[in-house]
């Protein structure tokens, strides 16, 4: 089940909320008093208007705008759009943009591809003369730029490399071993423990002060002074080659590393863009309503573009302004009326069933705490504001292009009320941050970027206790002797009467008013 705040639609006419468990459940929120969230079904509208090219843009702006002079806080919750291929200029300027993007975005992951083959095949070179580097007892400083001693060197492992990858050549002619190098006589028991003994030599004078090495025979002292001479040149010639060919591969690196970054950063807008131009059949319900849609018509030269957007505000009746308020300030200050409390935690935001992470699984609560502190500075500063009018407008609007030439608009503006506590408005508001670090992760996704994710853990939902259990068996109601929450408990009475009442005859009465203005209704045309 998805976060049971998501939806928040209602059914056409009757204007009953279409998510039936939230309709269900707000009840028993308000009789606890721990939150206050109700749909009136009379406040519940679609508004159709037909007109000219733009008519429908002009209404949409409009409101927008009148909203934010209203002190609304206006928020687009969602958009998708399609085009008929027939409609020719307006697929250009819309689904032909998003294929271009599309274009762009594969020829910049292509060449942020081959950026990225290139830095691992250069780092595994580094890796490698790393390892010489530690082998000769020296490291690289970067800040200084320079090489450092250790005296940590490692001279066995030198000695293996010079054995099994310069001497092993010598006095070759083709594959194997050469004719002169130790491990050919090694293996063909010329001198079966030549390799062990230049292992042990530290010098050329152990041939006779090593008690191991004293005793063989001259031809292969002789022959271990001269590998020793030539290890000492090698490594002579090797030293200062390991380190200019070390810098350049970490030269290399760091602009491989940088072009790779630069290639995301580059990508980002271009990803960004081709996100937000959201097609209607990616979504299935959507495709399937436009699949049915009467207008719809595949000879025919039309698109479909769809709004959401939310507006709220802080509300309360006229009865409550009366009072000084100093009441409800002291227990904000005393932090007793937390929009963020234990309760809306445990049973909306981290419920394990319909909680943000049913419909958002990555989110986590360390996420979710930093979007609190957000929304809290942003929305919810005021130290008297608990109840909220929380608007939902839908623009559903059809452009149709005649084969004439001419191009008319239809639109249907839908507008809902809800009224909700300030808890309810944060818990709603998670949405809008979470759809913002979704696009982000999206991106990420897209040009290979890591996503960090965090341990989620949902609270553990209260069993009900013995008396709970004891009304439920017996089906009576017994007086509850718990302290209700903070928030309105008293629905039939006060929420309808004086909070659902005045809502409906000012802000919703006020933007329909509005609307219609801006339409034209009731006006008679000439």
């Amino acid at each position: 089940m998805p976060y049971i705040l998501s939806d928040l639609s209602r059914t056409p006419f009757s204007g009953i909320a279409v998510n039936k468990k939230l309709l269900n459940i707000c009840t028993k929120w308000i009789d606890e008093g721990n939150a206050v969230f109700y749909p009136p079904s009379d406040q519940c509208t679609v508004l159709n208007f037909t007109g000219n090219l733009g008519a429908a843009t002009g209404i949409f702006y409009s409101t927008m705008f009148q909203l934010r002079k209203w002190e609304f806080n206006v928020k687009k919750a969602g958009e998708t759009i399609e085009v008929s291929p027939v409609h020719q200029q307006y697929y250009q300027l819309t689904q032909k943009q998003k294929e271009d993007l599309e274009s762009r975005i594969k020829k910049g992951l292509a060449s942020a591809s081959q950026s990225v083959a290139d830095l691992e095949l250069l780092e595994h070179d580094l890796r490698k003369y790393q390892d010489f580097i530690k082998y000769f007892g020296m490291e690289y400083n970067e800040e200084s730029g320079s090489f450092e001693n250790t005296k940590n060197n490692d001279e066995h492992t030198l000695k293996a490399i010079f054995i099994d990858q310069i001497d092993y050549h010598a006095g070759s002619t083709g594959q194997g071993a050469g004719r002169l190098s130790m491990s050919f006589m090694q293996q063909q028991n010329i001198m079966p423990t030549i390799v062990q003994n230049f292992l042990e030599m530290q010098s050329p004078e152990d041939t006779e002060k090593n008690s191991k090495l004293k005793d063989i025979p001259i031809v292969e002292k002789k022959l271990l002074e001269e590998k020793w001479k030539a290890y000492n040149t090698w490594k002579e010639i090797f030293i200062p080659e390991v380190k200019k060919r070390y810098v350049r591969i970490q030269g290399l690196v760091n602009s491989r590393e940088k072009s790779v970054e630069e290639y995301k950063e580059w990508l980002k807008p271009v990803v960004a863009r081709h996100k937000l131009i959201e097609e209607g059949f990616e979504n299935p319900k959507v495709a399937g309503r436009y699949k049915t849609l009467f207008v719809n018509s595949i000879g025919q030269a039309i698109s479909y573009n769809n709004m959401t957007v939310w507006a709220w505000k802080s509300f309360a009746p006229s009865e409550l302004q009366k009072a000084s308020g100093e009441i409800i300030a002291k227990a904000r200050l005393n932090k007793l009326i937390d929009p963020y409390d234990k309760w809306t935690r445990d049973n909306i935001i981290f419920h394990p069933e319909h909680g943000i992470q049913a419909t958002y699984p990555w989110v986590t609560k360390e996420l979710v705490d930093q979007w609190v502190k957000e929304i809290k500075s942003e929305y919810l500063s005021s130290s008297n504001k608990l109840y909220y009018i929380f608007f939902v407008l839908s623009f559903d609007r059809t452009n149709i292009k005649f084969p004439t030439g001419s191009e008319i608009e239809d639109v249907d503006v839908g507008l809902n009320s809800n009224m909700m506590s300030q808890n309810i408005l944060l818990a709603k508001l998670l949405e809008i941050k979470a759809q913002q670090a979704e696009l982000e992760r999206h991106i990420n996704a897209m040009l290979g970027i890591q996503n960090d994710i965090g341990e989620f853990k949902t609270s553990e939902i209260k069993k009900p206790g013995l008396s709970e259990s004891f009304d439920k068996f017996f089906n009576i109601e017994l007086i509850s002797l718990k302290r209700k929450g903070p928030y309105e408990t008293d629905f039939e009475d006060r929420i309808t009467k004086f909070y659902l009442k005045q809502m409906g005859g000012g802000w919703y009465a006020t933007i329909l008013k509005f609307i219609k203005d801006k339409v034209g209704f009731g006006e008679i045309s000439s």
